[in-house]
């Protein structure tokens, strides 16, 4: 609402200043030649000569006169510039052509008006054919005041510096385009100032809303509705461009190439507190950056999908239902919901760059491949804070997807996310990601490792929570194929189900040493390994030379880890260990279930100052198989109240090489309570925190809680 070419006069009805309080703008003073008229209100000091204005007028009289004027005292509003107009409602009290109410003066820079606006022509009720005329009439650095209705026709605005305002907002004022080309322009270095506009129904190549190249754009609530692009950018095509973007609803867009609500090609700048919802392209459905840095702040990506299923351009990094980046920027505070793609990232894809991702809620998603909820390929940068829940992968990584990259993965939440294959939460290949203070609850994987998959994966995991997860093989965590040494660490694996092995962790083909120092295992079951298994898995024989039956020995150093309650129904309560060499110091088992709280079959393990107490079935059990040998040494370990002390072909080592039979004494936490047999009661050579001899248990060495 305006009031450009209201004004008062001598002469005029006596309703038209009743009229301009009533609709609430700002009052104009009635002048002849040049004074002043003293309609009653604050008056101007016509007479004297000290430049200042009268005090405050003091009530009118009942027969229409005025009221005394207050004290002429100085310390009241003024009227500099003599316009006519005090200081307390003049906008420059120091220009006598800027008051309310002025007529504006196109071109001079200056708001004559006072109505927020610099050099504005108005486009209302006629006055100008279309809003290309009105752009074309104002001046440099101006602002074409646009009111409600439907405008038909595109807008170039080239290189200039000008503004396109819809005075009551997008919902009510729209340009309507005619499917043949953008709707805005903006190029050649043109500054565009954007707000209150809905752009519907552009075409073209690129850009069907908004295209800008080599230009700037500074936008607040602008819609981009409905725009069909045949290559890149339904809503927005931004080249070598500039942009802040406040309030942007970009909506029902589409785009045959990438980006259907917004495309960016080496552009920098901000999108905040926005909403990307309901569009369609081949990558990239909400938005697709490839060059430059454009950071997403507070924005909603919903309902967007990426129709592309092909490798052709990007590799493993197609996709991106709601976002496709390539950029190293801040996307910090989004809601990535509801989004799907054909290939990779359900809710996105970032390719390469090294981003913070942070505090973003990824929920709903999905996949048609890797990375229902976000796929990482080939990044760097900080994964903080997001929440990932509900979404899904028909094959890897339901939550994320990492596939090469050395990233901070720190305090995500990964909650009831579902693969086809690997990974229910998470999924890492060829990597040496941070994965730390994570929490991972209730995801699914069909295959391995329903939290946490590493695949030829080396990245370390600390001060984590995995719980309640489900898969065939490591419902906590499985890993396969190192390609390095890496540690998992101050961590808690409780009530995660494998149907096959590794109710809390599993390993496989792992030929380089994990470390696992200062883990809980509690309550998690499996068919063998309920707490951790190393299992013999045959490689695929294309993917070794064709040679058949080939596996690898799995290499594990176990040191101050907890197994309380864990249930095997078949072997192996604590640890089932096939095809691996594993080294155990400081461990504690207390009532786990199955043929051994230790069971050994083709490996190598040496268990040593720990505590085994209270277990349902033989302490130790062992079996011989053809495809490897067997070993099992122990030495130093209390076996206490257990069913049976072995099983298989296992030899009863209480009594020798330092093991006893003793109740433990334990405290609340599993650690010793003074007097405990198992104090200072390790290998002579081992030493704990303190520098004292050893204890058994988990609470005992140098790498105890």
């Amino acid at each position: 609402m305006t009031c450009h070419h209201l004004s008062s006069s001598v002469g005029a009805p006596l309703y038209v200043g009743a009229l301009i309080a009533l609709i609430g703008c700002a009052p104009v003073v009635p002048k002849v030649d040049g004074e002043v008229l003293d309609t009653g209100g604050a008056s101007a000091d016509g007479g004297g000569d000290d430049g200042q204005a009268d005090g405050a007028d003091g009530a009118d009289g009942n027969d229409g006169s005025d009221g005394a004027d207050g004290a002429d005292d100085g310390s009241g509003p003024v009227d500099e510039d003599g316009d006519g107009v005090l200081s307390d409602t003049d906008c420059d009290d120091s220009d006598p052509s800027s008051y309310p109410g002025a007529p504006e003066g196109l071109g001079d820079g200056v708001d004559n008006d006072c109505d927020g606006y610099i050099d504005e022509v108005e486009l209302c009720d006629g006055a100008f054919g279309d809003v290309q005329a009105a752009v074309d009439a104002a001046p440099e650095g101006g602002v074409v005041l646009i009111c409600p209705g439907d405008w038909p026709g595109s807008v170039d605005l080239g290189g200039r510096d000008i503004g396109l305002v819809g005075i009551e907002g997008s919902a009510s004022t729209r340009l309507i385009g005619d499917g043949t080309g953008p709707v805005v322009r903006v190029g050649g270095g043109g500054a565009a100032r954007l707000t209150g506009l809905s752009l519907v129904g552009g075409g073209g190549e690129q850009g069907a809303g908004l295209t800008c190249l080599r230009g700037s754009v500074v936008a607040s609530d602008l819609a981009l509705l409905g725009g069909v692009a045949s290559g890149n950018g339904g809503g927005l095509f931004a080249e070598r461009c500039t942009v802040d973007l406040t309030g942007l609803l970009a909506e029902g867009n589409s785009a045959a190439g990438y980006g259907g609500g917004a495309y960016f090609d080496n552009s920098t700048g901000v999108i905040r507190d926005s909403t990307l919802r309901g569009n369609t392209a081949l990558e990239g459905g909400g938005a697709f950056i490839m060059r430059g840095n454009i950071d997403l702040e507070g924005n909603l990506f919903e309902a967007n999908s990426a129709t592309g299923a092909s490798e052709a351009v990007f590799g493993p990094g197609g996709g991106g239902g709601g976002l496709w980046t390539a950029n190293s920027a801040r996307v910090v505070g989004n809601t990535i919901r509801g989004n799907s793609s054909n290939y990779n990232g359900g809710g996105g894809v970032f390719y390469g760059g090294s981003s913070l991702v942070e505090n973003n809620v990824v929920e709903g998603n999905f996949g048609g491949e890797d990375g229902g909820g976000l796929y990482f390929n080939q990044t760097g940068g900080r994964i903080v804070g997001n929440t990932v829940t509900g979404n899904e992968a028909a094959d890897d990584g339901g939550g994320l997807r990492f596939y090469i990259g050395s990233t901070s993965i720190e305090n995500n939440v990964l909650r009831s996310n579902i693969a086809g294959d690997d990974g229910g939460g998470v999924k890492a290949s060829h990597s040496t990601h941070s994965f730390t203070g994570n929490v991972l609850e209730d995801n699914q994987a069909g295959d391995a490792g329903g939290g946490l998959e590493l695949d030829n994966d080396s990245s370390s995991v600390s001060n984590s929570e995995f719980r309640r997860n489900r898969a065939y093989r490591g419902a906590g965590l499985h890993n396969w194929r190192t390609e390095r040494r890496f540690t998992i660490s101050d961590s808690i694996f409780e009530e995660n189900v494998a149907s096959d092995c590794g109710g809390g962790l599993s390993f496989d083909n792992s030929p380089y040493i994990i470390s696992l120092y200062r883990l809980e295992l509690r309550d998690n079951q499996a068919g063998d390994g309920a707490g951790i298994c190393a299992d013999l898995i045959y490689r695929a024989p294309e993917d070794v030379g064709g040679v058949e039956g080939y596996f690898e020995r799995s290499e594990l150093d176990l040191r101050s880890v907890l197994f309380v309650g864990n249930v095997a129904s078949d072997e192996g309560g604590a640890i089932y260990a096939k095809a691996a060499d594993i080294t155990a110091r400081n461990l504690t088992m207390h009532e786990n279930s199955g043929l051994g709280a230790v069971a050994v079959k083709g490996a190598d393990l040496d268990l040593l100052d720990s505590i085994i107490s209270g277990q349902a079935g033989p302490a130790l059990y062992t079996v011989d198989i053809a495809e490897a040998s067997t070993a099992l040494s122990v030495r130093y370990v209390d076996i206490f109240d257990n069913a049976e002390v072995v099983g298989g072909t296992a030899a009863d080592p209480v009594g020798s090489a330092g093991n006893i039979s003793a109740d433990p004494l334990y405290n609340a936490s599993y650690g010793l309570r003074s007097g405990s047999p198992c104090i200072d009661a390790g290998a002579s050579g081992a030493r704990d925190r303190d520098g004292s001899r050893v204890d058994m248990g988990w609470t005992g060495g140098t790498e105890s809680p």
